[in-house]
């Protein structure tokens, strides 16, 4: 959905926090081990650094991933005015997209990892 997202010539910065923020979502039910998926997002991810599952900085990406998503769907309808209104920059979305790149590069080692070891015990 993200990789469609971002062909779209009209691609807007909302689609691609909600995206973001589901990205984390879907990234932590995959890791089946110490993560109680009971528990909201941000408490997955604090799972998730708590136990040294990768870099804390991959947790901290998966946070402002988990932020900016909840900012755009959750504020855009709202009449609450934001403690610091500013308009989101390009720099903003520049930011959502590093995050991006890192968390999928983080799945995508993890998956090659998972499946390099399953193959080495059969």
């Amino acid at each position: 959905e993200f990789l469609n997202a971002l062909h779209l010539k009209a691609c807007h910065y909302f689609n691609l926090a909600i995206l973001g923020r589901r990205c984390c979502e879907t990234i932590l039910s995959i890791i089946p081990s110490h993560i109680d998926h009971s528990k909201n997002l941000s408490g997955q991810i604090g799972d998730f650094i708590y136990h040294h599952l990768s870099s804390p900085w991959i947790g901290s990406y998966m946070h402002v991933l988990r932020n900016l998503g909840n900012e755009q769907a959750h504020n855009q309808n709202s009449n609450q005015t934001p403690e610091f209104p500013m308009p989101v920059t390009l720099d903003d979305q520049k930011l959502l997209i590093l995050c991006m790149i890192r968390v999928l590069s983080f799945l995508d080692k993890y998956l090659t990892d998972t499946n390099t070891q399953e193959t080495s015990h059969e």
